[in-house]
């Protein structure tokens, strides 16, 4: 429910809807402005969207917000006003409606799997995951990678409890606040990706936690041995990632939970005043078996839950994290969540990583070097087939119009070059199409600077036709376009002719009626990554399948889906210096190049497992999939 950063300079708010039928719906809604996307506060809440698009999403049915999408949200209490919590300035809410809000709130709140009872600190259990709506008293940064709060929900946690050493001066909020209610607060330790969230909140405002982590702490060997460091005190974590909807999401004053709330916290305030004071008597035992700050911190340090994530999940928040070996022993296919570490990924030389991919026979090859390409177009000067037919010029001056010079060399070829006509208007050189042949590598460079679309042809036959596919038979917007040669079926350039009047010039449409398969630009990479438990090679592969290339396993790695997971095209990368330089910085941050594999960051990542091979021999693989790179944007 609560909001996370894409790599696509968007918010992406993940909800799963459910009604009386129990058919449940997964919706991946996105916004450039977060405070624009629905404002659910809990599960059971009520929500009405307006212009859902459904699709289809790894076989299962997926709703994503379309154009004109706007929602409203009722609080799921039954009984609670009628007030929607809407961004739109405009909306209808009939009476139909209203029933319709209602009899949803009875039915949620008597189906246990729907309505989660609301959980106070005085009945928080070791281990426990839980929701906690409560105030912030105080907050404060601890270091890069964590942020304290101090908050309190109006009840006392029954046993000891781990003070985070910190500097009072750091503490932002009011000390006699922090001090009068020091026995009723608690501190939770903020990390990853939340840790913006937790910036932006203001002392007094009421909250919800999702997901917190209630986790008795580990004894500490510098701790002076007495009877009161037998006693385990409680720590309260909000770990990083986006499991189970964790997160943090800010209260309106006047929802039912706040309400609520207020009642516990006034309940607590106008207590037997001696119990309160009985309680702050104990404040200075408490103090005296405080470990030192420097202790604490050591210990935070090596004893976090959970470090650092340089991976988010964008869905299936449901599914536990499940330890790597356990993984391991299970028969495909599953799905898990694993939070690891990338300890190794192959190739290490990252411009080895973009090959070229046919979707319709899944061949995979390598992107030709320049030295391929010029010999390639070296053979076609040896053939003799850089003039052109004069009765070929004749026949196609109708759509174009030819240019033709000499190169200077020794070989005096022939350089011609036809515009395509595409208008009554002359097109700017950026937009137009022209036909090249008998160029060479240099020229074909210098050409596809000026031009917005290139195609090299040659005169062999009766009438204008492609080279061989082993050079490019696009140059679009400086991008080099490769046909398969397996499942092409080249036509004659006249084929071009019918989009003079359609004026649809995208490679896609060139593709289809030049005949060509268009072959993609994917990555090939493997991912090993070990959470301590045991080690598995992830892959980011959407169709499940895998590659031999020259006797070694590569794996092949869908466009699309790598796009979402670097935030980076493949087909850019190709062309443009900076994003190369940007891609080694992202394999730089999921996997530092240092000796000790624990520098590392954790990923948390989807993976499934599947079975795969050629006829009897079957291995297992695991791919991860809904997985991107946290703030990419920013590496």
């Amino acid at each position: 429910m609560s909001s996370l950063k894409t790599t696509l300079e968007n918010f992406c708010s993940t909800v799963t809807i459910v009604d009386p039928s129990n058919a449940r719906l997964n919706c991946v809604l996105f916004n450039g402005n977060a405070d624009l996307l629905p404002k659910i506060y809990k599960v059971g809440d009520v929500v009405r969207f307006h212009r859902i698009k459904i699709q289809e999403f790894n076989k299962e049915l997926q709703a994503i917000n379309a154009p004109g999408f706007s929602a409203l949200t009722f609080d799921g209490t039954p009984g609670a006003p009628l007030k929607p919590r809407t961004t739109s300035r405009s909306y209808q809410f009939t009476s139909t409606d209203q029933r319709t809000v209602e009899e949803l709130r009875r039915w949620a709140n008597a189906d246990l799997s729907i309505h989660r009872p609301t959980v106070k600190l005085s009945e928080v259990k070791p281990a426990d995951y839980f929701d906690l709506t409560c105030q912030l008293i105080a907050k404060a940064e601890v270091d890069r990678s964590a942020v304290l709060l101090k908050v309190w929900d109006g009840t006392k946690y029954p046993h000891p409890l781990w003070q985070v050493p910190v500097d009072e001066n750091t503490l932002e909020g009011d000390p006699a606040d922090i001090h009068r209610l020091c026995k009723l607060t608690v501190d939770v330790l903020v990390y990853d990706n939340h840790i913006g969230a937790a910036n932006s909140l203001k002392v007094g405002m009421y909250l919800t936690i999702h997901n917190l982590h209630a986790k008795l702490a580990t004894s500490s060997t510098e701790k002076p041995s007495s009877s009161h460091d037998a006693v385990p005190e409680m720590e309260f974590h909000l770990h990083g990632g986006t499991s189970y909807g964790r997160g943090i999401t800010v209260l309106p004053g006047d929802c039912s939970d706040v309400q609520q709330l207020k009642q516990s916290l006034e309940s607590a305030l106008s207590a037997d005043q001696g119990s309160l004071g009985d309680l702050l008597r104990l404040d200075n035992l408490n103090t005296s078996k405080r470990p030192s700050a420097s202790e604490a911190s050591s210990v935070a340090r090596i004893q976090r839950c959970q470090q650092e994530s340089a991976t988010v999940i964008t869905a299936h928040q449901h599914i536990r994290t499940t330890p790597i070996q356990e993984i391991l022993d299970q028969t495909p296919p599953q799905k898990y969540r694993i939070r690891a570490k990338l300890v190794n990924y192959e190739p290490r030389a990252l411009h080895q990583s973009v090959k070229l991919y046919c979707p319709e026979c899944r061949s995979l090859q390598e992107v030709p070097d320049d030295d391929d390409i010029d010999a390639a177009l070296q053979g076609l000067y040896n053939l003799g087939c850089m003039t052109v037919d004069p009765d070929i010029q004749s026949l196609d001056a109708l759509w174009y119009k030819t240019a033709t010079w000499e190169a200077e060399d020794e070989r005096r070829r022939q350089i011609t070059v036809h515009f395509v006509k595409t208008g009554e208007a002359p097109s700017a050189p950026e937009h137009s199409t022209i036909l090249v042949e008998g160029v060479s590598l240099n020229e074909l460079y210098r050409l596809s600077e000026r031009f917005g679309r290139v195609i090299p042809t040659s005169s062999r036959t009766e009438c204008l036709s492609l080279n061989d596919l082993s050079i490019p038979f696009l140059i679009e917007d400086r991008k080099w376009h490769y046909g398969c040669k397996n499942c092409s079926h080249p036509q004659p350039v006249n084929a071009l002719q019918p989009l003079l009047q359609s004026g649809t010039w995208e490679s896609s449409a060139i593709a289809k009626v030049l005949g060509v398969q268009l072959l993609n630009y994917v990555f090939v990479m493997k991912f090993t990554c070990d959470d301590g438990s045991g080690s598995l090679d992830a892959l980011l592969w959407n169709e499940a399948r895998t590659q031999q290339v020259t006797g070694a396993q590569l794996i092949l790695v869908h466009s699309s889906l790598q796009e979402r997971f670097f935030g980076i095209s493949a087909a850019d990368v190709m062309i443009d210096d900076v994003l190369q330089e940007k891609l080694t910085r992202i394999m730089d941050t999921l996997c530092p190049p240092r000796a000790n594999p624990d520098d590392g960051h954790w990923l948390e990542c989807c993976v499934k497992s599947y079975y795969a091979g050629d006829g009897s021999e079957q291995k297992t693989y695991y791919q991860i999939f809904d997985t991107v790179v946290a703030e990419a944007e920013d590496i």
